[in-house]
């Protein structure tokens, strides 16, 4: 259950010169080449678009700066990517709270009570707040507005999850609906593992029902645990080793990863069949996972060190 850092490479001097080439050539630089964080839902599950993005023509022009996503009073919202909080409280009467990210992106959520403050660093699901009605224009019950910028410019949120970003159940707006690019089951696998970020870490904790007790003090999950839990919320029966499920399913080529698949994690040495963790895979080369004792369900790069391939149920 080791987690090794990612090795140093020439991967963030090629982004820089890519970001430097295309400005001057009067293009904007892509996210990845300006080295924004993929984004992930600010809810839970697969959250309903009920209006799309649609930029303004002008900077004062009329038009919908973001995408509203449909939920209930009181619901969790969470931190799209890791970040600075820069504001939390009302700003023109409405609650909100804004994140700083890498690469000169900002993300916004409102209308949403605050459970941070400014200045508060944040990761990958950490809770910000708690959703409020009252958002203008919304027919559910509660719609969170979640708006980005990028370099000062607003852009669509949805354009920055790779993978996870397509909903499954998208409400087309003024021509701008997307097609799903992961299957159903695939999104819902991501969904059930994310609603347990940060449940510690317990060896041999886990079943298909949630968290359980293990052969260490506490209730939690491991890593096949988790997994296990994941897969069987939509009908997938696994075992509790990440070896016994490496022989099920059948296995995805390297670099067709998609969310939801399992990916698997080797150390030379060890038996050809033996594989020492497991971990969900979301899209944009991160997985969630149960790492190691002392940690909790997180999200976090796919250790490229250890990779031994991934699988699909």
């Amino acid at each position: 259950m080791r987690h090794l850092p990612p090795p140093r490479s020439g991967r963030a001097a090629l982004a820089a010169l890519l970001s430097l080439v295309l400005a001057l050539a009067g293009w904007p630089a892509s996210a990845a080449a300006a080295g924004t964080p993929t984004l992930m839902w600010p809810l839970d599950g697969t959250p309903q678009v009920t209006r799309g993005f649609d930029p303004p023509d002008s900077p004062y022009g009329a038009g919908h700066r973001g995408v509203d996503l449909a939920s209930t009073p009181g619901a969790v919202v969470r931190a799209a990517a890791p970040g600075r909080v820069v504001y939390a409280g009302d700003l023109a009467g409405r609650p909100l709270v804004s994140i700083e990210h890498t690469g000169g992106l900002r993300t916004t959520y409102e209308p949403v009570q605050p459970a941070v403050h400014a200045g508060d660093q944040v990761g990958y699901g950490t809770v910000v707040g708690h959703l409020v009605a009252g958002h203008l224009g919304c027919t559910r019950a509660a719609c969170l507005h979640w708006g980005a910028r990028l370099g000062g410019q607003y852009v669509d949120p949805l354009s920055l999850m790779e993978g996870l970003g397509v909903p499954v159940r998208l409400l087309p707006l003024n021509g701008h609906g997307r097609r799903d690019i992961a299957p159903a089951r695939g999104l819902a696998v991501v969904a059930a593992a994310r609603r347990w970020l940060g449940t510690p870490y317990v060896f041999a904790g886990g079943d298909e029902h949630g968290p359980t007790g293990g052969t260490e003090p506490g209730i939690g999950f491991d890593c096949s645990g988790l997994t296990l839990y994941a897969w069987a919320q939509v009908g997938v029966r696994l075992p509790h080793t990440a070896s016994g499920q490496h022989r099920l399913g059948r296995p995805v080529p390297p670099g067709a990863e998609r969310p939801g698949d399992l990916v698997f994690f080797h150390t030379t040495g060890d038996p050809p069949d033996y594989y020492h963790h497991v971990g969900i895979a979301i899209g944009g080369g991160l997985m969630i996972d149960a790492p190691h004792s002392g940690a909790t369900v997180r999200i976090e790069p796919v250790w490229p060190a250890e990779y031994a391939g991934a699988r699909r149920y």
